[in-house]
């Protein structure tokens, strides 16, 4: 009696009789691979990988087609570019346009063996929509950040947006490699089992400047020489929100990102208010409007001076009088390595039609002794939790629900649930 071949065997056989070069290469990491957007995620793609070399790489080619159409099939060719900084590593860079809303497509990046896959945002919210949010990915050991990449990826999120603090390498030269421990984590564990990597989102933090903050700097000036003298690796390898620091993301006409900079490569109080008066005056029709910002004008981590803080007074003067007059109802805060979500604010104190300020980063970090709700006004709930949060989006509807590195949930509530009691 013959035995029987399962697809299983029959695949590792083809795998054994391939070259061993091309098996490794299947399975090797693409450095530095990540997908995000620079303009309307409906048709758009932005896909950047980084190559190291002695010399300059001439540009390569993605190559892309719609899922099940390889006839589909098209060439884009990357920017190359040189990161200062960082001897010998180049990044290359192709933005995608003209796609398809809410298809699946398969790329190869340059002359990688292998083969990933991306997904366009759908034109409409007739489907829901999830999104993983959070900030604060990576300070001591990688494996946390991915422990909460994967308790996200277990709800099908469509994309990530992470509100600064991403690798800790403080701008520094001797730091980069943790950036290519942070893009490959993503690759790990951002990645579903078909090779559909999760495109991100990201603001800056302090951990991406020099210093930390711009006004550690004699003669700062507004200005995108000294933005990229203070953050050099963040402005390079992001195309996005790219120079000045601050950017809106929408997504057709049902939501918008409002990436903002709390005072690290831009002041908080400078050139953004105005910017940030029009962008949101712009968007009263859009459904959902979220800004997403570093420093938490509403910390959540204990401590008697954490409310009185500069950045966060900052904030609080200078950007939530915006959020309030524009019709903001959530906006995501981060930098205190904890889980905090506050009741609707208006004009400083508790209003049943207020902003709900959800946060404070500790997605993959070191967790700080998190705020006893009792003691501050502001607070609903806290958790000294590393965590995500999964927004789904539905019409005009939305939902949180907040998970642990474990999967856990530590806190749910629907869109009326931000309407919290009185205090």
């Amino acid at each position: 009696m013959r035995p029987s071949v399962t697809k299983t065997s029959f695949t590792l056989l083809i795998l054994a009789f391939l070259p061993v070069s091309a098996t490794a290469e299947a399975t090797e990491p693409l450095p530095g691979l990540f997908l995000t957007w620079q303009r309307d995620p409906t048709t758009t793609m932005t896909v950047q990988w980084l190559e190291e070399a002695d010399a300059p790489p001439g540009p390569a080619h993605i190559r892309y087609w719609e899922k099940e159409d390889m006839e589909t099939e098209q060439s884009e060719p990357t920017d190359v570019s040189a990161i200062r900084g960082w001897p010998g590593m180049f990044l290359h860079r192709a933005e995608l346009t003209g796609l398809v809303s809410a298809a699946a497509y398969r790329f190869r990046a340059g002359e990688h063996w292998r083969e990933f896959g991306f997904r366009t945002m759908p034109a409409d919210l007739r489907e829901p929509l999830r999104i993983g949010i959070g900030g604060d990915n990576y300070n001591e050991h990688i494996e946390w950040m991915e422990r909460v990449n994967r308790a996200a990826m277990y709800h099908r999120p469509d994309f990530i947006v992470w509100g600064g603090d991403l690798a800790y390498a403080n701008a520094r030269p001797d730091r980069v490699n943790r950036w290519l421990e942070w893009f490959g984590t993503i690759q790990s564990s951002l990645t579903d089992a078909d090779g559909f990597i999760l495109p991100v989102v990201v603001a800056i933090g302090n951990h991406e400047v020099l210093a930390g903050y711009h006004y550690g700097h004699l003669g700062y000036e507004e200005t995108d020489d000294w933005r990229m003298r203070l953050a050099p690796f963040f402005y390079q390898l992001f195309a996005f929100p790219g120079q000045p620091g601050y950017n809106v993301l929408d997504f057709g006409n049902y939501l918008s990102l409002v990436i903002l900079d709390s005072d690290h490569s831009n002041p908080t109080d400078g050139a953004q208010v105005p910017w940030l008066d029009r962008v949101l005056r712009e968007r009263r029709h859009v459904p959902h409007v979220f800004p997403v910002y570093h420093f938490p004008g509403y910390p959540g981590v204990a401590g008697a001076g954490a409310y009185g803080e500069f950045e966060a007074e900052r904030v609080r003067r200078h950007w939530s009088p915006l959020f309030e007059q524009h019709g903001v109802q959530v906006a995501f805060e981060h930098h205190g390595h904890v889980y905090k979500r506050t009741v609707p604010i208006r004009e400083g104190r508790y209003h049943p039609a207020g902003v709900v300020y959800i946060g404070d980063g500790a997605w993959g970090v070191t967790v700080n002794r998190a705020a006893d709700p009792d003691t501050r006004w502001y607070l609903e709930r806290t958790a000294a939790e590393r965590h995500a949060v999964i927004a789904t989006l539905h019409g005009t509807h939305r939902h949180f629900l907040v998970v642990d590195e474990h999967g856990e949930v530590i806190d749910e509530f629907p869109a009326a649930g931000v309407r919290g009691p009185a205090r």
